[in-house]
């Protein structure tokens, strides 16, 4: 049978060829399971990190917040001198009042300012609208869902709806910073109904500062009105007079490298009559473009030699 034949195959293999098989599988696994821990291991750690530069940060914010702390024997009497009874109890009343004006947590029992939390609808609406060119819109004719659109793009950066007894949010979020946001606070989800790479979803539940939410529905607008042509032309007008750029170096100069192609259809839909100095912006090879007519009479005038519609790119090139 199998086991017979499995049997003589261990005997003619031998002891030794044997036990060094299952030694090598034995290693084999273990190096994996290592290996499995150590990747576990790293992305604990990662996690951890960012939640302890996260309360490093708002640690030190309230501790600026609410100014350096004197201890008590500096404020109840000399430091080293034990303090009579008397003292003790105008210390002790004194301690009292601090927390009946503090309404019993105050910074007299926490040594902190007490943060302002966003809880409303209205106070996440007021700020969304307080950006410039932004109306307010309900598009599901539903008065739960109401929207913070940009005009022009229509482009909305922040939805607002109640769900399960609290008011969420949705703001777009850049990859570098949602992670961020979702592990510093367990009211950060993936976005809702929406595409979880780009969104999340704030839970206004008390538990985040006014300020983090302040913050992540700024960022959402400017993620929401970022052109990349702007940043394109932004890039052109840097260009110095009497110097070349390629596509490639306005798209660095722009934020994004790969859009060398994104450059030249911007530049073509250039008006006429435009300040722009599309002029110096040439190709990889230093060559100039094709379509446009009078490039190397406006090089000319600003001292660029071309030899053969081509720019000596080492000579009048620009450096990044």
């Amino acid at each position: 049978g199998p086991q017979a034949k499995c049997g003589r195959e261990r005997r003619r293999r031998g002891p030794q060829r044997d036990a060094a098989e299952t030694g090598r599988r034995f290693r084999g696994r273990s190096e994996m399971r290592q290996r499995k821990t150590a990747r576990r291991a790293r992305k604990r750690s990662a996690a951890e990190r960012q939640r302890s530069r996260a309360r490093s940060a708002m640690r030190l914010k309230q501790d600026s917040d609410s100014g350096p702390q004197r201890n008590t024997a500096e404020k109840d009497g000399a430091p080293g001198r034990k303090r009579s009874a008397a003292e003790k109890d105008g210390g002790a009343g004194r301690s009292a009042m601090r927390l009946k004006q503090d309404g019993g947590f105050g910074p007299a029992m926490c040594g902190r300012r007490q943060e302002k939390k966003m809880r409303t609808r209205e106070e996440a609406l007021a700020y969304g609208l307080s950006f410039p060119d932004t109306y307010q819109e309900a598009p599901f004719h539903d008065p739960n869902w109401q929207l913070v659109r940009v005009r022009g793009s229509r482009k909305a950066f922040l939805w607002t709806y109640e769900k399960d007894g609290f008011v969420h949010l949705n703001v777009k979020a850049d990859p570098a910073w949602r992670d961020f946001w979702r592990s510093v606070y367990k009211s950060v989800t993936a976005g809702w109904h929406q595409n979880k790479e780009h969104w999340n979803t704030i839970i206004l539940d008390g538990t985040i500062p006014d300020e983090d939410v302040r913050r992540m529905i700024a960022e959402s607008y400017d993620l929401v009105t970022d052109s990349p042509t702007k940043r394109i032309y932004e890039a052109v007008k840097k260009i110095p007079r009497g110097r070349v750029a390629t596509y490639g170096q306005v798209a660095e100069m722009a934020g994004d490298r790969k859009m060398a192609r994104a450059v030249g259809n911007a530049l073509h839909r250039v008006p006429d009559g435009s300040t722009l100095p599309c002029h110096r912006v040439v190709n990889a090879g230093g060559r100039l473009a094709g379509c446009f007519e009078n490039q190397e009479d406006l090089l000319r005038a600003e001292g660029v030699e071309t030899v053969g519609g081509r720019v000596d790119l080492e000579k009048y090139g620009i450096t990044i």
